[in-house]
């Protein structure tokens, strides 16, 4: 009999969900309010996540992000997939430190190989 499994998105709206120990690359489409994509290319952004209490978890410049029109794509921190938690995050223009997006990260734990 075939088996048919279905994964959760792993960004929906402004939240990101990942599991334990997983390194694995996140893509968010940058759109207005009106759903119009936005072309962010151009811009210099820093990616911020921090832990509920406010201290920065991981924070990714502009130079490890990646941005092709109005999709900016970046890489998970091992410190921030080594274990389960909540997260928020924010993108924020290097121009003026304004936030562009923001939301909440989380990482599930998946069962993983025995040391």
């Amino acid at each position: 009999v075939p088996l048919v499994g279905i994964m959760r998105a792993r960004v929906k709206g402004n939240t990101i969900d990942i599991f334990t120990g997983e390194t694995t690359t996140v893509s968010i489409a940058v759109v207005d309010v009106d759903g119009v994509a936005v072309d962010i290319s151009g811009k210099a952004m820093t990616l911020i996540i921090e832990r509920r209490d406010k201290t920065d978890r991981a924070v990714i410049l502009d130079a490890s992000l990646t941005k092709v029109d109005s999709t900016v794509s970046f890489d998970v921190p091992s410190a921030v997939s080594g274990s389960e938690g909540s997260y928020t995050w924010a993108l924020r223009d290097d121009a003026d430190d304004g936030v562009l997006l923001q939301g909440l990260l989380n990482v599930s734990y998946a069962a993983e190989v025995d040391a």
